[in-house]
């Protein structure tokens, strides 16, 4: 297979020495299927973080975490900007413990002490984290900031939650360079953490304003599904609740109980044309267009947007074909169009306004992309093939007509893939329950 330059691609193993050279760093987390990291001996036997210099040699590697996921550049001056100029990064990972290494999370003397989890009531605590006994561990969330060049690793923050499948962060978003917005999806929240001290600042249950007996999936063991949190240009905070077809508007200025905004609410629990299991709203403010909110809109094999207009949410753009199966994002462009990954269709596709498809790209079960603003390179998410997977990271031309192949990349399982000014992020997933 060749480059979109027509010269012959170079292949590399995600932990291997050398891929062609980019113009940019390019950062890769994968997931992993096994227990502890080393259940197994096929592709997805170890998750691993590694970056790869311009040049197309390793710079930074790391496999000590059982699950890595979202990846941020920072600022150099520490700034709640994506577009990170250095060579700084911010991920989350989880690691599963044995049930022997996990706290007595029901004990009375442990919820006292635990910021996390007195954050709740004892009851409600006791209630969430009994649904969960029966997998014998526990996992431990965090957040990790690490310089790519000299390996200089700080803890930023971490939490212990009860069990593994349904407790596992699946998003957050750094605010300043000491607040983050974490969507906690073991306890059907979101919520603003002091990483400096452990002290949440702000949360809004969603048991606040929907009902457990008539809303969501089974409660406490996956109720809400929260999976994405997103910081807005303007404080508010928007989270998906995947597990109630809805996308909700956060003020966290109020309290839990007023924080809701419900005139903003994308979506109806019992209502499946509006978004059904939906996946990475993302937010396009005013000074884009907006309010405007691109969705991958998963159960309906379709993807989405909704103008905000008059007060009320509009469908005003919508886009599927034959072949499209469980995508799981949408990212408008700076040249308009949209990137879509296409899960089981094994796809990323680029097209305009009008449907027509640029640069389609077939990859195995993309998942997700994130574009940052003045974004320079757009790629998506893939899911394993049987020993390896073919990453192609799509190149978007802000000033040019389309989209081009810049490199073709074997890696295991990378989760999620996003760009950024001379930037490429990559995490690539799995569909179970994410």
């Amino acid at each position: 297979m060749t480059s979109a330059s027509g010269t012959e691609a170079t292949y590399a193993n995600v932990s291997g020495q050398q891929v062609d050279q980019r113009g940019n760093i390019t950062v890769i987390s994968t997931d992993s299927n096994s227990w502890l990291g080393s259940a197994s001996k096929g592709p997805r036997s170890k998750a691993e973080l590694v970056a790869f210099a311009p040049n197309g040699s390793v710079l930074y590697y790391n496999s000590s975490h059982t699950r890595y996921w979202d990846v941020d550049p920072i600022e150099k001056s520490n700034s709640a900007s994506r577009s990170g100029s250095g060579e700084t990064v911010e991920y989350l990972y989880s690691d599963h413990m044995n049930a022997s290494q996990c706290p007595d999370f029901l004990s009375k003397d442990y919820w006292q002490s635990n910021e996390y989890a007195n954050s709740v009531p004892y009851a409600q605590w006791q209630e969430y984290t009994r649904s969960h006994s029966g997998d014998g561990a526990c996992t431990r969330n965090g957040i990790v900031q690490t310089n790519l060049k000299t390996g200089e690793t700080k803890n930023i923050y971490s939490e212990i939650t009860p069990g593994k499948h349904s407790t596992r962060w699946h998003d957050g978003d750094r605010i300043n360079a000491t607040h983050y917005a974490v969507a906690d999806i073991f306890l059907d929240r979101t919520y603003i953490v002091n990483t400096e001290t452990s002290n949440i600042t702000w949360q809004w249950n969603a048991q606040s304003d929907y009902d457990p007996a008539t809303t969501g999936r089974e409660y406490p063991i996956d109720w809400t599904h929260i999976n994405d949190v997103e910081v807005l240009p303007d404080g508010r905070i928007m989270a998906d609740l995947r597990n109630h077809n809805s996308i909700v508007f956060l003020d966290p200025t109020k309290p839990s109980d007023q924080a809701l905004d419900e005139d903003w609410t994308i979506g109806q629990t019992d209502n499946h044309s509006i978004l059904y299991e939906q996946h990475n709203p993302d937010y396009i403010p005013r000074s884009n267009g907006g309010p405007a909110v691109t969705i991958g809109d998963s159960e309906n094999n379709r993807v989405i947007e909704y103008q905000r207009s008059n007060g009320t949410w509009t469908r005003t753009w919508e886009w599927k074909d034959a072949h499209i199966q469980w995508p799981r994002d949408a990212d408008r462009l700076p040249n308009g169009n949209t990137l879509i990954t296409d899960s089981n269709g094994d796809r990323v596709l680029e097209i305009n306004r009008w449907g027509r498809s640029f640069g389609l790209s077939t990859l195995p079960s993309p998942t997700k992309l994130n574009d940052f603003q003045a974004m320079k390179v757009l790629v998506g998410q893939a899911r394993v093939r049987l020993e390896s997977i073919r990453m192609r990271t799509v190149r978007s031309n802000r000033y040019g007509s389309g989209s081009r192949m810049r490199s073709l990349v074997r890696c295991s399982l990378p989760h999620s893939i996003f760009s950024h000014s001379g930037w490429a992020f990559s995490n690539l997933g799995w569909r179970s329950s994410d």
